[in-house]
């Protein structure tokens, strides 16, 4: 891997991670139709690590206060009603299914899975962000020993992705819960829907290889 493909690829982690239009779909579409390589599963992992520390870093004070809160509800059972709490206990059980789809956004479905339980658009985004910190940690975690061997890009380039994913990341993160304090998420659903039927269109008509990028 160069060290533009990485710095091309850690752009596209950062600005797609916490949007509900998944990040790893258009990793490997972009892969595809710039005829390059799929980076693999341990440099997406690992590369997620920097999207998730942006994560980390915005939404530190909320989790100090659902940590706090959750160890206190073990041992205190009027914290068991605090809401902070309570969400820790969520995050918790749903981090167990995560990403069970492939193409599917992990924002997205918790996003729109919450909107449907009838939580505010603001709500429903924190609550998406927090959960995927455990479970993709927790990847990055047992991918990280991974590159380097084999067909995983080097150390360089991936860990410059990582950084690039970071600081992306983190703007990402900053403007989307702006824009959704006062939109709605139309224009993400109209996007997905536009890039699902352009994908069509291309593999229909040959413009495009279902098996382009194959990993390597």
């Amino acid at each position: 891997m160069t060290w533009f493909h990485a710095t091309a690829l850690g752009l596209l982690q950062g600005l797609t991670e916490f949007l509900p239009v998944s990040s790893s779909a258009h990793l490997r579409v972009f892969s595809a139709l710039a005829g390059w390589r799929d980076p693999g599963s341990a440099f997406t992992a690992v590369t997620q690590l920097g999207t998730e520390s942006a994560a980390l870093i915005y939404f530190r004070r909320d989790i100090a206060l659902i940590v706090k809160a959750w160890t206190v509800s073990l041992f205190v059972r009027e914290g068991r009603k605090d809401p902070d709490a309570r969400l820790g206990w969520f995050v918790i059980v749903g981090t167990v299914p995560l990403a069970l789809i492939p193409g599917v956004s992990r924002s997205g479905g918790t996003i729109s899975a919450g909107l449907l339980m009838g939580y505010g658009r603001e709500a429903a985004a924190r609550y998406s962000f927090l959960l995927a910190i455990p479970a993709v940690l927790a990847s990055g975690g047992l991918e990280v020993l991974k590159i380097g061997e084999g067909t995983a890009p080097d150390w360089g380039p991936t860990l410059w992705a990582t950084f690039i994913a970071f600081v992306s990341g983190y703007t990402v993160i900053a403007w989307f819960m702006k824009f959704i304090s006062r939109h709605s998420f139309a224009p993400f659903v109209t996007y997905r829907v536009a890039l699902g039927l352009a994908l069509l269109a291309l593999v229909t008509f040959g413009l495009l290889d279902p098996g382009a990028g194959p990993t390597g």
